[in-house]
Order: C-alpha cells, then structure tokens, then sequence
C-alpha cells in the first residue's frame, strides 16, 4: 500500500500540482510510522479543476464523490480523501463535510477549519520512517496540536467538536455531492433581488433569483454568491472576483455604463437571465427571435420555479383583469401613448353585460392608489401584494384578461403554467408566446364576449405547464453552458 501511495503523490507533483499529507493520515505517519485506514491529502482551491482533469486522462483511478472542497477517489484499493483548501493573508482554511440529521446519512453539513498561515506555508518536503516522501505542513507539531489538542496520545474516537481551529460560526447546509468528475468548479455570483424567505418576493425577477439560488445552491461545483440589485442604475460595489456574473433583472441597469464597468471589472463572464439579449458576454433569453443581435443568447422559454405553482381548483366563472399600466395615467403623455390605459378602461366597459354570470376582479397598483378610481363598482379590485400571495389568488382564477402591453407579461405565464386560459388584444402579447400557448386574441366587445364565455377544457389547458421551463432544467442549462467556458 506504501508505493500506491507514493505512486499517487507522485502523480500529482508530475503534473505540477502542490499536494500534501492531511488529517489522520499525516497523524499516524508521523506519530506512530503507521498506516491509517486511508490517505488524506492537502491541495489549494485554485487547483481543484486540475485535479478533475488528471482524474479525467486517468479512468484507472476509482472516482467515488465529490463535494465543493473535496473529493473521494478509490486508488488501487484504497480510500484517498482529497480537501481542498483556501488561502488569504491571515490563514489556510480547510473544508469537510458531515452527515446532517435531516438527510440521513448524506453527507450534506459543511465545516471548515482555519489554521494560522504560517503554520502550514512554506510548505516543506519530508521522509517518514515508513519511506513515504511528500510535502508536510512547515510546522507539523504545531499544525497537529491545533487539530487534534492532545495529539501525542491516541484516541478511540475523534470528534471536530474536539478540534481548537474549529470555526463554530461556520455552517453550510445542504451542500449536495455528485459522483460525476466532468463538472468543473466555478465562483459565480448572481444579481438580482435575494430574499429570506419566498414572503418577501414582490415580483418575477424576485422568484427568478429565488430559483436560482435554490437550484443552484444544490451543485456541489458552483461557490455561489447572491447580491441585490437596489435600483436600475446601482451595482452592489463590493461583489465578489467571480468566474461568471449571472444578472437577473430588469435591462435598464445594461445601458448605465458605471454599472457595466463594474459588472466586468468583477468577473471573468458576464452574462444575463433576461427577456431579451443584451450586451455582455452571453444571455439566456425567454423571448424567442427577439430581434436584437447585441450577443449570443440561447432561449430558455418560459423559466418557473415550480415550488410556488399549484394548479388549484378553480373558482367557477372568474375572470381576472391584469393591472392598469400605470405610467399611461400622467396626462402629460401624449394621448396615442394611451393605448394600453384606453384599452383597459374599455374592457371594463366591455365586460359589463356579463357582470351578473361571472365574477369579475381586477387588480390594481398598491403604490398607485388613484388606478381604482378607474374600476367600476361591478368589478371587485385586488391590490398586487407579494408574489406567493399573488400566485394564490390567481391559480383559483379561470381566465385573464391581458391589457398590459410589456415584452413579456409574467401575469400571463403564471396563469398559463397554472392552467387558466389568458386572452388579449393582438400586439400585447409577443406573437411567438401566443403561438407558443394558443393564446386567443379579441380586437372589439363581441370578440370579446364570444371567447370569454366559451366552454373550458381544463384538460388541455392543465397541460401548458409543459411547454414551460422548470428552474431546475434552466439551472442545468445555464450551468452546461458556463462549463463551455471554463
């Protein structure tokens, strides 16, 4: 067992690649000229793709896990552990991973160990009486002490609530292992609106970033980071170096050149979770033939997270009608820019020889009071609140009305993935989302009438949701694609 093991230090020194003796197996080389039950070994983080592709050119060697700073391989019959570490001006940290009570034995609870630099770097090399040469932390007595206290007496059992350099204020949840050796390791930092809890979302780029982090919180190869967009025109300064930057929000925030400066001074990659295409290095976009060649994109259409969507029972002959949009109120604004305020005030009037067949809401701005004035008194208003709130209330709707001219009107994916049927005026909706869902459109009142009072087919309807795109499928998608990169 001695000469597999050196032969697999020596492997990664032939490749350039800074490796150490760690853990209990350094313990018992250096305490009692013994095998330990595996070998431990020390690398730094920035070589841990490297170390995949050696294990890639070498099928020979048993690949078992790996986790975000550790990999488990089976070399020639034994267990080798790999743990990757990190290194700033004040210390070496170390990663390990432990089995948390809600998950059975998966592995899933990440701790870290935090050593004075000094007592690891330089790192020197050293023979052990059992012929083993390899490179050793510079102060070994020390680096032992700190990790096991009394090291020179042996123990039955071990435990890291035992270990001083313990960092007890650290505790990662839920850090997922995979047994696949092709992903490379990435940081990478998302913009947009991170919440505490799905209460807090208030709208669809707040449930996009949610999804996001859920989603990609569960790969084990993504050190992710979550910061929040305040305003179209204020990029968080103190973001984290990254790989890759993943922008989800609004585009307005892409035409502030400050903002951009800072977006490309932090990251490697740009790119964007957006409608449309927009100038950074690669965009997922929801829209199909958006029409823009700013840059490379790739259509994800209709991205959900499916944790917040339900296809409840229906309440019988509802109909809701989307929000006024609000800027069209100033009556500043040149009257042919009405279009979609004009439009909505003559639905309600449309609607009306219907009133007492059907239940009749329609939702208006909390932050734009004076839209209710707008709503007859036939029509129950609903104030937009928080988007779990929201999808509630609309999943129990069995038709929408859009008036809401946008490049893509969230209302109506979230009732379509919810199994309602969405009508709306030709021109509000992009074309390729009303082909996409057979979206009819109505152009007067008796279109209008005609198609809201035929019969439903909740069966066909229920199954829109298909041609949707769940977060975990765009995750996969978005991260196949920044492996391209690495």
């Amino acid at each position: 067992m001695l000469a597999k093991i050196q032969e697999l230090i020596n492997l990664f020194k032939e490749n350039n690649i800074t490796c150490w003796l760690e853990c209990g197996c350094l313990l018992r080389f250096y305490r009692d000229n013994a095998l330990d039950d595996d070998i431990d070994l020390g690398f730094f983080s920035e070589d841990f793709n490297r170390v995949l592709d050696i294990l890639v050119k070498h099928p020979e060697i048993g690949f078992c896990k790996k986790w975000r700073k550790e990999i488990v391989l089976n070399y020639k019959g034994f267990q080798a552990d790999l743990f990757f570490c990190d290194v700033d001006d004040k210390y070496l940290t170390l990663y390990s991973y432990y089995t948390g009570p809600e998950e059975g034995s998966k592995c899933n609870l990440e701790r870290r160990f935090r050593y004075p630099k000094e007592v690891y770097l330089p790192l020197k090399e050293y023979t052990f009486k059992n012929g083993i040469t390899t490179l050793i932390p510079n102060d070994i007595e020390k680096q032992l002490e700190l990790h096991y206290a009394d090291w020179r007496t042996p123990k039955e059992v071990w435990g890291y609530w035992d270990v001083p350099i313990w960092d007890k204020n650290y505790l990662e949840k839920n850090i997922n292992y995979t047994h696949s050796i092709k992903e490379k390791t990435y940081k990478l930092t998302i913009l947009g609106y991170p919440v505490k809890s799905p209460s807090e979302i208030q709208h669809c780029f707040g449930m996009l970033t949610y999804g996001l982090q859920q989603e990609f919180n569960k790969l084990s190869h993504v050190d992710l980071s979550v910061y929040k967009i305040e305003n179209p025109y204020s990029i968080p300064k103190d973001i984290p170096q990254s790989d890759f930057i993943l922008a989800t929000s609004w585009g307005s925030f892409f035409r502030n050149k400050p903002c951009i400066d800072i977006i490309k001074s932090k990251c490697n990659y740009f790119f964007s979770f957006l409608e449309i295409p927009e100038p950074c290095n690669f965009s997922f976009t929801f829209i199909e033939n958006p029409g823009r060649g700013l840059t490379k994109h790739l259509v994800i259409p209709a991205p959900y997270y499916p944790k917040f969507y339900t296809q409840e029972p229906k309440e019988p002959k509802s109909i809701l009608i989307d929000h006024l949009d609000t800027i069209l109120i100033d009556k500043n604004v040149p009257e042919k820019n009405w279009d979609s305020l004009d439009l909505t005030k003559k639905i309600y009037q449309w609607i009306e020889p219907i009133k007492n067949e059907y239940k009749i809401y329609a939702f208006y701005n909390p932050w734009h009071k004076e839209t209710l004035s707008f709503i007859p008194s036939y029509i129950t208003p609903i104030s937009l609140t928080n988007f779990v709130d929201y999808l509630k209330f609309i999943s129990k709707m069995e038709q929408l009305i859009n008036p809401n001219l946008g490049t893509y009107p969230y209302t109506v994916l979230d009732m379509l993935i919810m199994g309602s049927r969405v009508l709306t005026p030709p021109g509000f909706i992009p074309q390729y989302q009303i082909d996409r869902f057979n979206i009819p459109t109505f152009a007067n009142q008796t279109e209008l009438i005609s198609e809201l009072t035929k019969p439903l087919d909740f069966s066909v309807l229920n199954k829109n949701i298909e041609k949707c795109t769940p977060m975990n499928k765009v995750v996969k998608i978005i991260d196949t694609k920044l492996q391209e990169y690495l």
